[in-house]
């Protein structure tokens, strides 16, 4: 399927918000409108380092996106970028869409010079680790949240 991948924009809000909502809900996850609206702001925000690439049809619609985010390491000179969300609409997958959102983040992180692009699946998520595999390096590193 032929999709345009681009930064969020303003005619993007409805949409976004339809399916970051149904990312969290298809996790089991609550996501209150204030958060929501927040993410959003910070996204369209272009000076914030909370970033989203949205894949768009020929036709218009936005049907996926990548929500990212630049930060600064401890390891690099160089920022890094940690590839928060990948999500696509249930009706338009299997075509190669999420791929496509991010390899385009990665092509980001390549002209950035960004010394690394990062995500995290859950251990029980067997498509999200698949999906990773066919496009990036398992690192071994598992990771851990603290209480806060």
């Amino acid at each position: 399927m032929d999709v345009e991948i681009r930064p969020a924009d303003v005619e993007d809000r409805d949409a976004w918000l339809t399916l970051i909502q149904a990312l969290h809900e298809e996790y089991d996850l609550a996501l209150s409108a204030d958060v929501a609206f927040d993410t959003w702001d910070r996204v369209i925000n272009r000076s914030n380092p909370v970033r989203s690439r949205v894949a768009v049809t020929p036709s218009g619609d936005v049907v996926g996106f990548g929500n990212y985010v630049i930060h600064a390491s401890t390891w690099s000179e160089n920022d890094v970028c940690y590839i928060e969300d990948v999500y696509v609409d249930e009706a338009h997958r299997r075509h190669g869409i999420g791929a496509a959102i991010v390899r385009d983040i990665v092509r980001i992180g390549h002209i950035s010079k960004l010394h690394a692009v990062y995500t995290v699946a859950q251990l029980d998520d067997d498509g999200a680790q698949a999906f990773a595999d066919g496009i990036a390096e398992y690192t071994g590193l598992v990771r851990y949240d603290f209480k806060v």
